[in-house]
Order: structure tokens, then sequence, then C-alpha cells
């Protein structure tokens, strides 16, 4: 009993001080108390895990509370509440929960200057799962597992690498994908949840839906347009040369680290990949990652002008969002 004490009020010291020095600084949405409190160890599972904030949650896909389990599978019902004042959140659980230690991802999208705030922390089920999580030495803060963990304020951690030969011999090309930060899957066709996405693939196009500044009015046709599109598969890899580049559209959808263009063009090509959200909407902030790469043939000595076009188009566009995003950061 003394060690369920210890271990349950020290952890709700240590936030109510955190969440009180973070009032005096800061106006944006920071936790003041949770149920259960970080650290609680409890003799059953609670049936809801509820947060009190210091101001108003702005009614988003970025306010919520998550719950895991240790393997990481989520436990909650799914459907964060707000209460009528927007100053407190909370989850219902899956029923028939165990023992065992349960990880709080949270997240506020303050009302006032629109801040995306997250966190973790852990609680227990059971005195066995507390004991062998001190004895282990886990933090009990669960920022070890939190997603949140190394997200600047207000941004994503997602980002994406790719790479792709610099000079291609031949007409196929194979393009890869390196995510951090959220993982691919097929688009659910609703949703933001900031840990998962999937790829918008574009060849010889400046992706001016991710980028552009004028898209917005176009956004809904889009968002109709690429739920009624199919998903891209395999067969882009084939030799209809109907299909340019191996794009069936383009952009393409992808959820796979590998994407192989076919029937290339001589000349000097420019790739770019987005990430978007299950409902099909960019991420934001936009995250892209562009490559430019040559096709050789024999005799093939020149460079295209639409292709220089294109690549200069690129370079300006993401240069100048990249300027904006690091001077709003400053």
């Amino acid at each position: 009993m003394l060690r369920r004490l210890i271990v349950g009020g020290l952890a709700a010291v240590l936030i109510s001080i955190a969440a009180m020095g973070g009032q005096g600084a800061l106006a944006h949405s920071r936790p003041v108390s949770f149920s259960p409190a970080p650290g609680a160890v409890l003799d059953a599972a609670p049936a809801n895990v509820e947060g009190w904030f210091t101001s108003d949650i702005k009614r988003a896909d970025e306010s919520f509370i998550r719950v895991m389990d240790a393997s990481g599978a989520r436990v909650d019902a799914g459907q964060t509440s707000l209460s009528p004042d927007r100053r407190q959140m909370g989850v219902g659980l899956a029923g028939g929960l165990g023992p065992g230690r349960y990880l709080v991802h949270w997240s506020t999208h303050d009302d006032a200057d629109g801040e995306v705030f997250a966190g973790c922390h852990v609680f227990f089920v059971g005195q066995a799962a507390a004991d062998a999580a001190v004895s282990g030495g886990m933090a009990l803060d669960g920022g070890a597992d939190c997603p949140a963990a190394g997200h600047a304020e207000g941004t994503t951690a997602a980002s994406i690498e790719i790479s792709i030969p610099a000079v291609v011999d031949g007409s196929a090309a194979t393009l890869t994908i390196m995510p951090s930060g959220f993982t691919p899957r097929a688009p659910t066709g609703s949703g933001r949840d900031p840990l998962f996405g999937h790829y918008h693939v574009y060849l010889d196009k400046v992706p001016l839906d991710v980028l552009g500044d004028d898209h917005e009015d176009e956004e809904a046709s889009h968002e109709d347009e690429m739920a009624e599109t199919p998903m891209a598969g395999h067969d882009v890899d084939t030799d209809d040369s109907s299909r340019e580049g191996g794009l069936v559209e383009n952009p393409a959808m992808w959820f796979e680290d590998e994407f192989k263009f076919t029937n290339l063009s001589p000349g000097r090509h420019t790739v770019s990949v987005a990430v978007f959200y299950d409902d099909h909407t960019p991420f934001s902030p936009p995250v892209v990652a562009s490559k430019t790469f040559s096709v050789e043939t024999d005799g093939d000595d020149g460079v295209p002008l639409w292709g220089l076009i294109v690549g200069v188009a690129a370079a300006v566009v993401v240069g100048g969002i990249g300027g904006r995003l690091l001077g709003a950061r400053a």
C-alpha cells in the first residue's frame, strides 16, 4: 500500500508542478490532472480515462486521449469526448482489461493560439505490473513509448526521405520511400490520425495541391477525386505504353516502401512524394520530399527544357514553404 501511494502520489505531484509552471509562462492548454493519475496503481482497470487542462481545447482531430497496452495495441473506445467548457477530455476503455502497464497518449489543440501540445504517462493495473516497472527502472512518464516523443510544439514529427538512382539506364526506375514518425497504410477514407498516412507520388509535376498558396478552392473537389480513384497497385510495372512513366494517375496513391516507374522517357525527371492523412488531405505542416534523376539511352546527351522548368519550379515552391515554416518556428 505504501509503495502504491508513493508511486501514484509522486507522479501526480510532479505533473501538477509542471502544469502550474506552464501556466505561469504560457497561455497554451496544459494538463492539470488526470484520472487515473500518472503512475497510479489500480486494483482493476478503470471504465474510462479523463484529463483536465488549463485552457479551452478546440474540437479537432488533434485533441484526443488514447490508451495502449504493453504491446502497443489501443484499448480505448476510440471516441474522445469533450466537456461543455472544453477543458476536460475523456475516453472510454474496452471491457475485460487485465493486469498490466497502460500508456495514456494525450494531445490538445489550443482554441486560443492554435498550438498542438501532447504527452504521455502510464498507469498500472495490479501491483505486480508496477513492481516490475519500478525494478526495471522504467520511467513513469511513458516518454520512451510515447508516439508524441520528439514532437516540437505545433509541428508534426512525421518526415520522409526518398531515394532513386541519379542516372537511370533504360526506361524503368525504382523509387524507395523511407518514412519516420508515422506508419504508412492504405487510407481508410476518413480521419486525420497523425500516426498514419499514405503517399501521393508525383512525376514531373509540382505538388501544388500540397504546397500551393491558392489551392484551397480545389481542396473539396480534389478530396472527392482521390476518394473515387482506385489505389495504385502492383500493376504499375506493366509495359502498358498508355501509362506515362508507369503512373495510372499523376499523382498516384501508394503506401508501400517501393514504387516502380516504367516507360520513362529520356531526359531529366523530378519525382515528389507527399504524405496524406486517411481522409486524403495533406499532412499539416506539409511532409514532402523531391528528387531529380536522369534517364539516359545510347546517344542521349541532352536535357529537355521542360524537365529543367519542373525541377526549378519544385525547388522554388518547396524552398518558399520551408522558409515560411522556419520563420514561423523562429
